[in-house]
């Protein structure tokens, strides 16, 4: 299964088991709700998604470069990181500090908003020209109203898709 499919049958797992629920959660709560309750138990062989092995919350990727001359970190942590391999990371495995690994998948959250947040639309459609096997996720829940909602964009190849999974 590819990671895209993966990623929208989980998200529809996660807001179809949560509807209608008196459960609250944060970004962090959410993340690993989703993570470990809905994501993982798709990890299949074959698939690009294959291993819990592959999740990474809340770690280090390699900054992109988007400004010329501009000062930036060199790494930028994100909510939820999907790597193309068990056990990998930002780091090369050389032993030095040297942020050579990129993701498969980035998937960015805002919690209790009803829109995407647009820096976090912005890096991964950068992401996504830099890293040609890069797929980003930007994805918002509303659980403060009761009448929840999941939105979604996918995000390839420098290419939004908008509305790609909306859930109310």
């Amino acid at each position: 299964m590819t990671i895209d499919s993966t990623i929208r049958i989980a998200l529809t797992n996660f807001a179809e088991d949560l509807r209608g629920r008196s459960w609250w959660g944060r970004e962090n709560e959410c993340v690993n709700r989703f993570a470990f309750g809905y994501l993982f138990p798709l990890a299949a062989p074959g698939s690009e998604f294959f291993s819990v092995r592959q999740l990474g919350i809340e770690v280090a990727v390699p900054q992109l470069q988007v400004d010329e001359g501009k000062q930036r970190k060199e790494l930028v942590r994100k909510d939820l990181v999907i790597w193309p391999e068990e056990d990998m990371n930002c780091w090369e495995g050389s032993g030095e500090r040297n942020p050579a690994n990129v993701p498969l998948s980035v998937l960015e959250w805002k919690a209790n908003k009803t829109s995407i947040y647009d820096a976090d639309r912005q890096w991964l459609k950068q992401a996504s020209k830099d890293w040609p096997q890069f797929w980003g996720f930007a994805i918002t829940v509303d659980l403060s109203q009761r009448n929840f909602i999941l939105s979604a964009e996918c995000i390839h190849l420098g290419q939004i898709q908008n509305n790609w999974l909306d859930i109310k």
